[in-house]
């Protein structure tokens, strides 16, 4: 459980993500913001790998998608990503 502890923020992200998706459907930013929320609750899960941490963009999707239309939201996709972060970066 390499990003333990953030389930439950990841469920009510994907579920307001999945909110959003059913208004616009196949809209790039929320699929990607969806993607992202599967693979990091599978990482939660333990399976998948911790792999793609690195990757993970949600919080320049949340500034630049997300801000200004569902604030609840960016303010999830912010704090998982922080989390995110600290387990991505190796300490020194």
């Amino acid at each position: 459980m390499v990003i333990g502890g953030l389930e439950l923020e990841l469920a009510e992200a994907r579920q307001r993500c999945e909110t959003l998706l059913a208004g616009r459907p196949g809209f790039p930013p929320l699929v990607s913001i969806r993607n992202q929320l599967i693979y990091l609750q599978q990482v939660c899960a333990g399976t998948a790998g911790p792999e793609r941490l690195g990757e993970i963009i949600l919080g320049l999707l949340a500034v630049r998608e997300i801000e200004g239309w569902d604030d609840e939201l960016a303010d999830l996709l912010h704090s998982i990503q922080a989390a995110v972060n600290r387990r991505a970066t190796p300490l020194a």
